[in-house]
């Protein structure tokens, strides 16, 4: 555990490695030997996919079939819902992943597309994680946590106000919803954090914050979408 939290926060240094199928919209990275299938939503920002690609690595080297899709691609476009499912069935398919359902993480604009799509897929979803999600589309907290029917953890800077569309008020008004209703919504604040603090080489890095989100999210997979043989606490 300690060498993977290690691993993904000098995420800069990390070279990519080889992937097994790239387009306009989609890298995958194969694990060593089939694993269950990880969905890898960026954020909106293309200066930042290498960082992107260095979280879809890191989780192809635990053991997922793990697979990067650009979040424009999803949560900006008409249909991207259906995107969302197809791409999670297409990988589901391939001869190197298990079968079973998917996890959904999601980094900004990817978050959102999260925490608008995937909480909602339990049929092929098995967990969402999201990274400071972009909630700028949000008009009803409750009926975002209305939608919320698998295990959902969000990790979100208490200092967010990049672009006004990740803010953290917006995020809690989701989880008090959320939790009213018994829906399996967590949140996770780190004080004083602000948008990317888990990308390395960007203003807003913080490197206690990144190591303890990798964590919480190895976590959060290991509880509901394991990789046998995969590090646990």
């Amino acid at each position: 555990m300690r060498k993977l939290i290690a691993a993904i926060a000098m995420a800069s240094s990390v070279a990519p490695a080889p992937f097994a199928f790239a387009d306009a919209t989609q890298t995958v990275y194969l694990p060593k030997r089939p694993g269950p299938v990880a969905m890898v939503i960026s954020g909106a920002s293309p200066s930042l996919y290498g960082r992107y690609h260095d979280f879809t690595k890191a989780l192809a080297d635990i053991g997922y079939y793990a697979v990067l899709l650009y979040g424009n691609e999803i949560l900006r476009r008409e249909g991207g819902r259906d995107a969302l499912e197809s791409a999670i069935d297409h990988a589901r398919q391939a001869a190197e992943a298990v079968p079973g359902k998917a996890a959904v993480v999601g980094f900004s604009l990817g978050g959102g597309a999260a925490l608008a799509f995937a909480t909602g897929m339990p049929e092929s979803v098995s967990v969402v994680i999201a990274w400071y999600p972009s909630t700028s589309f949000v008009t009803d907290p409750e009926r975002v946590a209305a939608r919320v029917r698998v295990p959902t953890l969000v990790l979100q800077g208490e200092a967010d106000r990049y672009n006004n569309c990740c803010i953290v008020e917006r995020v809690r008004a989701i989880e008090a919803a959320a939790r009213s209703r018994g829906a399996p919504f967590e949140l996770v604040v780190y004080p004083g954090a602000e948008h990317g603090f888990n990308l390395r080489g960007t203003s807003g890095y913080v490197r206690r914050d990144a190591e303890d989100s990798w964590r919480r999210a190895l976590e959060m997979l290991n509880s509901h979408h394991p990789v046998t043989g995969a590090p646990r606490n």
